[in-house]
């Protein structure tokens, strides 16, 4: 007869067995573990993401990544573009003198490589981080991770919310934004191209009250300044040499002014009145003194004389 394996009985079996499982028992052990529920050893559950390059020579090695520099915060980042990468990560270094806070994932992110051999395990992100491209602004959220010889590496998460399409053989990537104009940007991170703008856009811009201008350019490259060009530079070659390597030693300079040939020195004798001249003025001052036409200045500067507007009638 056939007996229930939980508790022995001979009226049931196992499975109408009314008594509840132990802890540890068989039964138990082949359940099922529960993925949200914390492990055995106590810690938070883990989240696995994938990044296919974390150092400057696995990039070299890989045709599917773009590597240049882009300003993050105004500062101007080493960028990686990782297609592979499922999350977009900032070094912590680099974060270091900018405002802003890091914040504590409810989870630990397991970043693994595409060899298996290095897993990290990072919780904390830097939310919104303003990414320049051109006089764009983008927002982008980075999570924390030590990177070998990149400031930035950016993963699909960023990719796909803007649109992105990256060409890995001209290492072009090409910002097609919604109702906006499209970026492109080289290796380098600098502004390419973007994208015309068609007649009826700019119309309609037009009527919304933008500011439209007719700009006409010329590259004109210029020569190069010589030595020989430069005003009074051009007579000291021994003081103004090509190449300064040092500051010039002690020494005694001849200076002398030149004159242009004809010139006599400027000098101009005194003026002095005549005695008879000056006997005749001396007489006509006393003479209107007598008259009141002149008073005698009372004033503390020491004025000599006083001569009235006043008409003198004779």
């Amino acid at each position: 007869m056939k007996k229930c394996l939980r508790c022995s009985s001979s009226e049931y079996q196992i499975a109408a067995c009314p008594v509840k499982p132990r802890k540890g028992n068989k039964s138990s052990q082949l359940e099922k573990p529960n993925p949200k529920q914390p492990t055995a050893s106590g810690s938070r559950p883990r989240v696995s993401v994938r990044v296919y390059v974390l150092d400057h020579q696995q990039a070299l090695e890989s045709f599917e990544v773009v590597e240049g520099t882009i300003p993050v915060f105004h500062r101007l980042a080493k960028l990686l573009i990782d297609p592979g990468a499922t999350h977009s990560f900032v070094n912590p270094a680099f974060m270091c003198g900018i405002d802003i806070n890091s914040i504590k994932l409810p989870y630990d992110l397991e970043v693994r490589t595409p060899t298996g051999n290095q897993n990290l395990i990072t919780n904390m992100i830097y939310q919104n981080c303003e990414v320049w491209i051109g006089e764009r602004k983008l927002v982008v959220d980075l999570i924390s991770l030590d990177l070998k010889g990149y400031d930035v590496i950016i993963g699909m998460d960023w990719l796909a919310s803007y649109n992105i399409q990256l060409n890995c053989k001209t290492k072009v990537v090409e910002f097609c934004i919604v109702g906006d104009a499209t970026l492109k940007l080289d290796v380098k991170g600098r502004l390419v191209s973007s994208a015309l703008f068609s007649k009826i856009r700019v119309k309609k811009l037009l009527n919304k009250g933008a500011q439209g201008y007719l700009v006409f350019l010329i590259n004109t490259p210029g020569d190069k300044v010589k030595l020989e060009d430069v005003l009074v530079v051009n007579e000291f070659f021994d003081i103004f040499p090509f190449e300064l390597k040092s500051m010039p030693l002690e020494r005694e300079i001849e200076f002398r002014i030149n004159l242009v040939p004809g010139t006599t020195p400027i000098a101009k004798t005194p003026y002095r009145m005549a005695h008879a001249m000056f006997k005749e003025l001396k007489l006509q001052l006393q003479d209107l003194l007598k008259r009141g036409f002149i008073r005698k200045s009372e004033s503390s500067w020491e004025h000599l004389f006083y001569l009235s507007k006043r008409r003198m009638v004779v």
